[in-house]
């Protein structure tokens, strides 16, 4: 367990909208995706983008097209925020000298500055499902990804889209090798983004050692008798509305307001489809989710955030 860099990996292309997909749902993650490319423009209020899909590895995955050029995007959909606003807004957290302090807000200015003049504040996301992580499943290719890439390639020049990099976001060395190596030589650019925390083996819960979860296990024994788990399958619109309210009170009231902005189709569409499980621990006196435990799935790996 320890902490890798993330990256994104770029190539500056042409591009075109591809159709909705269409074809007959297989998997959660192939429903969610139908999903997205229907009302994927309302999940997310600072992410309000166009989604439409494509085929990798013999399956349709999202992607997010951000033409905006606008700084206040999410993040998660923008290198623009990435560098700029959200990178600043981070800087309020850290405890740091005043030099440095000023030296990082100015490097942030310059790079938003850069960004937005060559064009490259807006982008195709490939395989974002609007989380602030990529979970890539076992199966996927670098070259399915190139393959992709080549057939827009192919349908750019119509749509006047050779301005819009591909990204493809949440790649680290430690997962992704021989991906990124790949890519690289593809003529894909990295670019270092953030830094994240990665679990080697989540089932020997070495990760319980952690201050907050200790704090949040020590909550949940000691309330055990008056609350229950209660799965999303079965939660109320009281228990989505509760479910959303702690979301934005941690993730956008705690810090930086430029995580994504969900709305409650989001929530609900995610738990309808089976793209995420949701796990809410209920008081039997009251109808709200005081503490919400997301996972998602892909095959039989478990990620939990």
């Amino acid at each position: 367990m320890g902490w890798s860099p993330a990256y994104i990996l770029l190539i500056l292309t042409k591009f075109m909208l591809i159709n909705p997909y269409t074809a007959d749902t297989a998997t959660p993650c192939q429903e969610f995706t139908r999903q997205l490319c229907l009302l994927g423009d309302t999940f997310v209020n600072n992410a309000p983008f166009k989604v439409t899909s494509i085929a990798i590895d013999g399956e349709e995955i999202p992607v997010i097209w951000n033409t905006g050029n606008n700084a206040q995007t999410s993040w998660i959909c923008s290198l623009l925020n990435s560098y700029g606003p959200s990178s600043r807004a981070e800087l309020s957290l850290i405890e740091t000298t005043k030099l440095l302090h000023v030296l990082f807000t100015s490097l942030s200015y310059t790079a938003q500055f850069l960004l937005q003049s060559c064009g490259l504040g807006s982008g195709i996301f490939l395989e974002n499902w609007y989380l602030p992580t990529t979970l890539y499943p076992a199966q996927r290719s670098a070259q399915g990804i190139i393959n992709a890439v080549k057939v827009l390639e192919r349908q750019a020049a119509e749509q006047g889209q050779n301005h819009l990099p591909i990204i493809i976001r949440s790649l680290t060395p430690a997962l992704h090798t021989a991906m990124i190596d790949q890519l690289r030589h593809s003529g894909f650019l990295m670019v270092p983004t953030r830094q994240i925390w990665i679990a080697d083996n989540i089932r020997d819960h070495s990760w319980r050692q952690r201050s907050h979860i200790k704090r949040d296990l020590s909550l949940e024994r000691k309330y055990a008798a008056q609350t229950e788990w209660v799965a999303g399958e079965d939660f109320s619109d009281e228990d989505f509305a509760r479910s959303l309210f702690l979301y934005n009170q941690i993730y956008r009231g705690k810090f930086p307001e430029f995580n994504p902005d969900y709305s409650l189709s989001f929530f609900k569409t995610a738990v309808a489809t089976g793209f995420i499980k949701f796990y809410g621990l209920r008081s039997v006196n009251f109808v709200y989710i005081i503490e919400a435990t997301f996972v998602h799935f892909f095959g039989e790996d478990q990620i939990y955030f």
